[in-house]
C-alpha cells in the first residue's frame, strides 16, 4: 500500500509540475490581457476626459456668449423702450395724429361744401383723399376768379321777387341793377338794403346757402349783455358811484361858505364889528364853525379841534366808498377778462377753431368787462380825488378861520396898533405849536 502511494506520488510530480507551469502561463497571459485592457481603458478614459474638457470649455464659452448677447439685447430693449416713451411723451400718438388729419380733412370738406362743391365724408383717410380735397379746392379757387352774368330770380330791397341778370364775381359777391346782393339762403339773393343815406358798395359772403342780414345797430344794453354778469355788476357799481358823487357834490356845495366870508370876518374882528352876527348869517360849515367858536368865551386850540373834528365826518361823507369803487372796478374788469378767456378756451376745446363766431362770446366778455371797468374807474377816481381835495380845502379854511378868531380873542390884551386897531396874527407861533 505504501509502495503504491509512493509510486503514485512519483508519477504525479511531473504532472503537477506541468500543471503548475501551464497555470502560470495562463495566469501570465491573463495578467497581460488585463494589463492591455487597463492601458486601453486608461487611454480611452484620458481621451474621454480631454474630449469632455473640450466640450465643457466650448459649452462654457457658448454660454458666456449667450449671456453677453442676452445682456446686450436687454439693454437695447430698455433703450428702445425709453426712446418710445420719450417719443410718446413729446409727440401725439398715432391715433391722435389720425384724428388731427381727419379733423383737417373734415374742415376742408365743409369749407368746400359751403361753396357748393361736394367732397365725400371719410372715417379713415389716406393720401389719395387729401389729393382729392386739394384738387377740388384748386378747382374752387379757379372758379372763384370767374366773373359771369346769368339770369336768375332774386329779391329787391322790399322783398319782391324779380327775375333778371345777376353779375357774380366768383363765389364772394353778386350784383343786380347795379346794387350789391346778399344771400338769403338756398342759393337765393336779395338786394342789400340801404343803411341811412349810405349805400354799401359791395357785400362779401362766404356761402350762398347761409342767409346774411344787415348788421344790427348795437345798443348799450346789447353791449352790457355781451359782457355777461360781471358787466352788469360793473354798470351797477358805476351808477352807484355816480349817485354818490352827485350826493357828495351837493353836500360840498352846501358846506362851502362864500369866498369873501373869511376876509369879511377878519375885517369885522379887526374893527370890533358884529363878527357873531356875520358868522350866524353866513352859510356853510366854515361860518358854523366860526359861530361856534365865537360863542365860547375861553376858547383854546382844543376847542378848534373839537369843532372842526365834528364837521370832518360830514365833509368826508361817501369819500371812502367812492375811492373803493374806483379801485375795484378795474379789478372786476380783469376778472371778466379771465372768465371770458376761460370760456373761449372751453369752446375751443369742445368745438375747435373752425367757426370764429363761437369764440366771439368769450372774447366779447373778456374785452367788454375790461372796457366797462376802466370807464367806471377813471372818472370815479378823478372826481373822487377832486371832491376829496375840495373837502380838504373846506377843512383847511375852517381851521384857518378858527385860528383867526382865536388869535383875535387872545389879542385883546395887546396894545392897539398905529391905526387904533388891534393886530390879529392868525399864525402866531405859540398857536401853531399848540395846533401841531
Amino acid at each position: 500500500m505504501k509502495s503504491f502511494l509512493t509510486f503514485s506520488l512519483i508519477l504525479m510530480l511531473p504532472i503537477s509540475a506541468f500543471a503548475e507551469s501551464s497555470l502560470k502561463k495562463a495566469y501570465q497571459r491573463e495578467v497581460g490581457y488585463l494589463s492591455s485592457q487597463k492601458n486601453t481603458l486608461e487611454k480611452r478614459l484620458k481621451a474621454i476626459e480631454v474630449s469632455g474638457k473640450k466640450t465643457t470649455d466650448s459649452a462654457a464659452a457658448k454660454i458666456k456668449r449667450l449671456q453677453d448677447r442676452w445682456l446686450y439685447l436687454q439693454a437695447e430693449s430698455e433703450r428702445l423702450q425709453t426712446q418710445l416713451s420719450d417719443a410718446n411723451a413729446k409727440g401725439p400718438s398715432t391715433e391722435d395724429q389720425n384724428d388731427a388729419l381727419l379733423g383737417t380733412y373734415e374742415q376742408g370738406r365743409q369749407s368746400l361744401s359751403s361753396i357748393g362743391m361736394t367732397v365725400p365724408e371719410k372715417e379713415k383717410i389716406s393720401a389719395a383723399d387729401y389729393g382729392l380735397l386739394y384738387a377740388e379746392g384748386l378747382k374752387g379757387i379757379k372758379e372763384g376768379r370767374i366773373v359771369r352774368t346769368q339770369t336768375e330770380t332774386y329779391f329787391d330791397a322790399k322783398g319782391i321777387s324779380k327775375k333778371g341778370e345777376l353779375t357774380k364775381i366768383g363765389r364772394i359777391a353778386a350784383y343786380a341793377e347795379g346794387l350789391p346782393l346778399a344771400p338769403v339762403g338756398e342759393g337765393k339773393f336779395k338786394i342789400w338794403p340801404q343803411v341811412g343815406k349810405t349805400q354799401v358798395g359791395v357785400v362779401l359772403f362766404e356761402s350762398v346757402e347761409k342767409a346774411m342780414t344787415p348788421p344790427k345797430e348795437k345798443t348799450i344794453a346789447d353791449t352790457v349783455k355781451a359782457g355777461g354778469t360781471i358787466a352788469y355788476i360793473i354798470v351797477i357799481l358805476g351808477f352807484f358811484a355816480l349817485f354818490l358823487l352827485l350826493v357828495r357834490a351837493f353836500f360840498l356845495i352846501r358846506y362851502a361858505s362864500p369866498k369873501t366870508f373869511a376876509s369879511d370876518l377878519k375885517a369885522a374882528l379887526l374893527s370890533r364889528g358884529p363878527a357873531k352876527k356875520l358868522a350866524m348869517d353866513a352859510k356853510g360849515v366854515v361860518a358854523q364853525s366860526a359861530s361856534s367858536l365865537l360863542e365860547r368865551e375861553d376858547a383854546t386850540v382844543d376847542d378848534i379841534d373839537e369843532i372842526v373834528g365834528g364837521f370832518v365826518p360830514r365833509i368826508e361823507r361817501f369819500s371812502t366808498i367812492i375811492m373803493v369803487i374806483a379801485a375795484i372796478a378795474p379789478l372786476l374788469g380783469l376778472l371778466g377778462t379771465v372768465t371770458g378767456m376761460i370760456a373761449t378756451f372751453d369752446i375751443i376745446t369742445e368745438f375747435g377753431t373752425g367757426d370764429p363766431k363761437l369764440l366771439s362770446s368769450g372774447i366779447s366778455e373778456a374785452l367788454i368787462t375790461t372796457k366797462f371797468g376802466l370807464v367806471v374807474a377813471i372818472p370815479t377816481l378823478v372826481f373822487g380825488n377832486i371832491f376829496r381835495a375840495w373837502g380838504d380845502n373846506i377843512i383847511d379854511e375852517m381851521e384857518h378861520t378858527c385860528l383867526v378868531i382865536l388869535g383875535a380873542k387872545n389879542d385883546d390884551t395887546k396894545p392897539p396898533g398905529p391905526t387904533g386897531l388891534r393886530v390879529v396874527d392868525p399864525i402866531e407861533p405859540a398857536l401853531v405849536e399848540d395846533r401841531v
